[in-house]
């Protein structure tokens, strides 16, 4: 029976993680939680730079929009001015 009982526990004492163990599962893990760290890194600098495109194509949107309307404010001034509207206005009194 003691024969059982020493070979179980000098089973268990090999079992039993060493300090050497202990040193390369902490470098396992500290390899990975950098690979991780890297992979989240760049993933958040990829979709920055895709919201910094978005961004710059509104910008350049809203310049070309304020643009055609001040073209448009332009066009309709020369348009219909007070002057032909006076014209007009005479035409109808004379009819």
């Amino acid at each position: 029976m003691e024969g059982i009982k020493k070979q179980k526990e000098a089973e268990m004492l090999k079992k039993k993680p060493t300090e050497k163990s202990f040193k390369w599962e902490n470098k396992v893990q500290a390899f990975s939680t950098l690979i991780l760290t890297t992979i989240a890194i760049i993933s958040i600098v990829f979709n920055l730079g895709k919201a910094q495109e978005k961004l710059e194509n509104l910008e350049a949107e809203k310049k070309t929009i304020t643009t055609e309307i001040k073209e448009i404010n332009a066009s309709l001034k020369t348009f219909y001015t007070r002057e032909d509207a006076e014209k007009d206005f005479a035409i109808r009194d004379r009819l």
